[in-house]
């Protein structure tokens, strides 16, 4: 069921993180992935959710809008699951390197 789900994201490219952030707090996107160091600078700007996972060397933050409490608790469990279930290594390991 995740790995499906995952499979059918969309994924969109911002040429910048306001632009993103402006997608995500109009609802045009639920979520998006940033290191978490953009994530710090921003966090407060647009009111971010923030769920800790490292992807490779990489500190990365999955953030979502505050208003989407729901979609952070969901995004939690997914995470938790790959991690537990180690699909999550191989998403890395296939998409990251």
């Amino acid at each position: 069921f995740i790995t499906e789900r995952a499979a059918k994201a969309k994924k969109i490219r911002y040429a910048t993180y306001d632009l993103m952030f402006s997608a995500l707090k109009s609802g045009k996107i639920d979520a998006c992935v940033l290191t978490g160091a953009y994530y710090s600078m921003y966090q407060s700007e647009y009111s971010l959710n923030k769920h800790d996972i490292t992807l490779g060397n990489v500190d990365y933050a999955f953030a979502s809008s505050l208003e989407n409490t729901a979609f952070m608790e969901i995004a939690s469990a997914v995470i938790s699951d790959l991690k537990n279930n180690g699909e999550l290594d191989l998403l890395i390991n296939k998409y990251i390197g």
